[in-house]
């Protein structure tokens, strides 16, 4: 399998890391295209025999097998699309990004390729998936992090008080998973893969605390429905970018290992 990387950030540089440590055979990294690489890093990607792609259509006319978007929601919205449209299968990382609706309609309209998303931090996805399969009532999301891994978020911007001052844990956000995804892009896909997953964006409630005492990114699902009552808490050490967890990471590589691995399959 042919593999390009869209985003060639903190969660693109693990991903290909744990590609290479693993030695994935039946995976091929061929190149990647982000514009914030400079010069240097340009020459280093292409000393380990990467091409650097400057614009989506070169990518394009490259034709890979898959492309790794670990870029934005934007980023998703502008570019995936058009590599559905040309039947270029796609493992996106910024879930938040399909609670659009009109980038869903677009990509159901002309989307040729299969478009994947791997578990990230979201614990008990294969519980979520086998209750869907009836009637989910209710799913709520409560995440907590340390104040630094949420400054820049637009949802932030409304707050009375700086949050890098403050003292005790203080919840910042709470409302719809649709909301949640517009207000902490960077913090919460894991909200836009419950709702995907499990009864949508307006029906999945999100709570976002930030607590300067905690030093893990703890998310907590509680759901109910026909199947009974499921609540799971993960705590997961952050990469080198405190607004993601490295978990989310090593998702993507286990979702990529299931793709060209053995005819064994555990879950769903």
């Amino acid at each position: 399998m042919r593999l390009v990387f869209l985003g060639f950030g903190t969660i693109g540089r693990i991903i290909y890391s744990e590609i290479k440590r693993k030695a994935l055979a039946d995976l091929q990294v061929t190149g990647t295209l982000d514009p914030a690489l400079s010069g240097e890093a340009i020459r280093e990607l292409e000393g380990k025999g990467l091409t650097v792609f400057h614009r989506l259509e070169e990518i394009v006319q490259n034709g890979p097998d898959l492309v790794v978007e670990a870029a934005s929601q934007q980023a998703a919205k502008e570019c995936v699309p058009v590599l559905l449209a040309q039947g270029i299968d796609v493992l996106s990382m910024s879930v938040g990004a399909y609670l659009d609706l009109e980038i869903m309609e677009k990509i159901r309209a002309g989307g040729k390729g299969r478009l994947f998303f791997s578990s990230g931090a979201l614990p008990g996805v294969d519980v979520l998936k086998a209750a869907a399969v009836r009637e989910i009532k209710s799913a709520e999301l409560t995440t907590r992090k340390h104040p630094r891994a949420l400054i820049g978020a637009p949802g932030l911007a409304g707050l009375k008080v700086d949050i890098k001052t403050i003292t005790e844990a203080l919840t910042v956000f709470s409302g719809s998973a649709s909301e949640a995804v517009k207000l902490f892009p960077a913090n919460v896909n894991i909200a836009a893969t419950l709702s995907l997953a499990g009864i949508g964006p307006e029906r999945t409630k999100v709570t976002i605390i930030a607590d300067p005492s905690v030093q893990t990114n703890i998310h907590s699902i509680h759901l109910s429905g026909d199947f009974g009552i499921f609540n799971a808490t993960i705590e997961c050490l952050p990469s080198s970018n405190p607004k993601t967890s490295l978990i989310a990471a090593l998702s993507a590589v286990a979702l990529l290992e299931s793709m060209v691995g053995p005819l064994l399959r555990i879950g769903t």
